[in-house]
């Protein structure tokens, strides 16, 4: 049995000047200010937190999964709306404001993510962690980095951030045993608005601006094995010369004039499908129950291009359905004004936004049956293809948000038929 959508006329409760406010999130300016009590964001219905991002870094006291992802948002939150990187080399200084990250955590027992690269460097909480490459068996190697278009930087979470230069210990303990990365994928350079979108050239960028010739000679010679991320560790090893090329997180300037706070929208992750030959199409896989989680979280969507725009098509969409700008009283939209506005955030063609929802909308929510078309080789590039990709976050995304039983969050309706 194959279904086939068909548009209905049925409103969802979205203001109007929801679009006309998401226009002017792209000036860039307003990235390079942090308030003093930003907006809470699509993230959560969190409240702004005082505490330190290496302090949110720790997740040891965790013992939820809501625990998580709450600290997720506020992880997110934190580190892209009021930090931002700092790359100096010598007399040479350059900043970057963060809009795109993915968040990766291996924590025994609690929150098992089959797409953690499970590294050794991602035991120590604080850390630059550039990926490694992977083993045949599985695992990732301890020698070797991901090369050409496959590099990636990873801020390392978890656990307590130590500045020490002492090894973790190799002891069987959970807390150890934490393995998290927060994955880079867009920055925007200050000093001329150049965004650099996507995490190998976001790592080529940061070797570049080190004067280093490769991750090798970055992380053993430059900074001779330093990374940590919140500046020198103190290490002897390193030398007068090479201290002065560092990458680190810092605190915005809160004495700058305030502007706007952008948007930040959460999404499922990039380039994650169910092709692993071990997938099975139950609720319960752990490929399953991780590939949807909205734990992408980006702002200035429209700045990406066309990178990752329909794994962002889902955040915001779900951002507008969930009612987040929601006014009293403002008018009711179809689904031609909200494909509208969703096109306007994005950057796109108002009719591929409204094509985009008919594909998220294509098979019904939480149908195992129909996620079958999109496990194993079947599903093979999924995340590449927008109407796979739509079509398994359908089943995913919506599914989840049913069983919960949340009614509170519109859905558009799309009548089908059968044949």
């Amino acid at each position: 049995m194959t279904q086939e959508k068909t548009t209905a006329n049925h409103n969802a409760s979205i203001p109007s000047s929801t679009c006309a406010a998401s226009n002017r999130e792209t000036d860039s300016d307003a990235l390079n200010v942090e308030l003093a009590n930003p907006t809470p964001s699509s993230t959560s219905s969190i409240q702004p937190t005082s505490r330190s991002l290496s302090h949110l870094l720790d997740l040891t006291g965790l013992n939820t999964q809501p625990s998580i992802t709450a600290r997720f948002d506020e992880i997110a939150q934190s580190l892209i709306l009021r930090h931002h990187l700092n790359l100096t080399n010598g007399q040479t200084s350059e900043d970057y404001s963060i809009l795109e990250v993915e968040f990766y955590l291996l924590k025994p027992g609690l929150h098992v993510d089959p797409f953690t690269h499970g590294a050794e460097e991602q035991r120590r909480a604080g850390r630059w962690y550039f990926h490694r490459a992977p083993k045949p068996g599985g695992g990732v190697s301890m020698t070797g980095w991901r090369d050409g278009t496959r590099k990636g930087l990873d801020l390392t979470f978890g656990g307590p951030v130590d500045a020490s230069a002492a090894a973790v210990s190799s002891s069987a303990d959970p807390v150890k045993e934490t393995r998290g990365g927060i994955l880079l994928r867009t920055l925007m350079r200050r000093s001329d608005s150049q965004v650099i979108c996507g995490p190998s050239l976001l790592a080529d960028e940061v070797i570049s601006k080190s004067g280093a010739a490769s991750i090798r000679d970055l992380v053993q010679e430059v900074w001779a094995g330093d990374t940590y991320a919140f500046g020198n560790t103190g290490n002897d090893s390193v030398n007068s010369i090479n201290r002065q090329v560092t990458l680190s997180v810092r605190k915005n300037d809160t004495s700058a004039p305030r502007a706007k706070v952008p948007t930040l929208y959460s999404s499922p992750r990039i380039g994650l499908d169910l092709s692993n030959p071990t997938v099975t199409p139950t609720s319960d896989h752990p490929r399953v129950v991780y590939v949807s989680k909205s734990y992408r979280y980006f702002t200035q969507p429209a700045l990406f291009g066309d990178k990752g725009r329909v794994h962002s098509f889902v955040g915001v969409y779900s951002h507008l359905l969930a009612g987040h700008a929601r006014s009293p009283t403002g008018p009711e939209w179809d689904t031609a004004s909200l494909s509208s506005c969703i096109a306007s955030i994005l950057s796109m063609r108002p009719e591929l936004a409204l094509k985009y929802v008919g594909h998220f909308h294509a098979n019904e929510p939480g149908d195992l049956e129909a996620l079958k078309q999109y496990v194993g080789k079947a599903g093979k590039g999924a995340s590449g293809s927008p109407a796979a990709f739509l079509g398994m976050m359908g089943v995913l995304v919506e599914g989840q948000r049913v069983g919960a039983g949340n009614t509170k969050q519109p859905t558009l309706f799309f009548g089908r038929k059968t044949k």
